[in-house]
């Protein structure tokens, strides 16, 4: 009898260049996006934006690298990293952040532990709970964030994303051939 072999473990899903999504979008596991999406994006590891990739509305995500361009919040549980081509349009909810010289990013950055229960406040409102306990969950934990340093080197970013490599490879850049 042959072995099943399932070559999605592992595997992030692409969702190509030549491609708009409007709507919702949960995934299991990692993804990297060059296309254009409108909507939310929800997906449990590693979300990479590509240089070519657009996406206007809220992100959830446990690590994101953004290559392209953001307009929306962006919920990390764990680290965002901006590359040079990266331009942001949005508030920053992470533990950790970094940029590198000639990302752009405008918007309210909050980062730490308060940031990564705002996260998973807004995972549990987007997944059933009223919007009036979202925001109130979340501006609770922005009253209290304390202050954390912003790294801008790219060593900084390899330490903090240490544990998601994909995130520094340019898998994002080399992905669309």
């Amino acid at each position: 009898m042959a072995q099943q072999h399932d070559v999605s473990v592992g595997q992030p899903t692409v969702i190509g260049g030549n491609c708009r999504l409007v709507g919702e979008l949960y995934l299991e596991g990692s993804a990297i996006i060059h296309g254009r999406i409108e909507g939310q994006i929800e997906v449990s590891e590693t979300l990479e934006i590509g240089e070519g990739g657009v996406v206007s509305g809220t992100i959830r995500a446990g690590a994101v690298a953004v290559h392209g361009r953001v307009e929306g919040e962006v919920y990390c549980a764990d680290a965002l990293h901006l590359c040079s081509t990266a331009n942001l349009a949005g508030d920053v909810y992470a533990a950790a952040f970094s940029a590198e010289e000639g990302a752009t990013c405008r918007g309210q950055v909050v980062i730490g532990q308060q940031a990564v229960a705002a996260a998973q406040a807004s995972r549990a409102a987007s997944r059933g709970a009223p919007p009036a306990a979202e925001e109130e969950s979340v501006a609770g934990h922005i009253e209290q964030a304390s202050e954390t340093a912003v790294s801008t080197s790219s060593n900084a970013a390899r330490s903090l994303l240490r544990r998601r490599p994909s995130l520094l490879t340019g898998g994002a850049r080399n992905a669309a051939g």
